[in-house]
């Protein structure tokens, strides 16, 4: 679990995001679910991240950095 440390605007999230890695149907769960490469993070918009699937610590922690790097240019 990860932690923004802010609110995230997930419609603007949605949009900076590359489309065909998103899900995001607020009618039926409350936060966006990005696909990466090797993992999932499923991002709420009270900053917080869960990140699943992920085989080790290091790919994990980059895909984690990239997320926060991209969350924070688009707040």
């Amino acid at each position: 679990m990860d932690d923004i440390g802010t609110e995230v605007p997930l419609t603007r999230l949605v949009v900076a995001l590359q489309m065909e890695h998103v899900e995001y149907e607020p009618e039926q769960f409350p936060g966006v679910i990005y696909r990466g490469e090797r993992g999932t993070a499923l991002i709420f918009s009270s900053g917080k991240v869960v990140l699943a699937g992920f085989r080790d610590l290091d790919s994990m922690e980059a895909f984690a950095s990239g997320l926060r790097e991209t969350i924070r240019a688009i707040i």
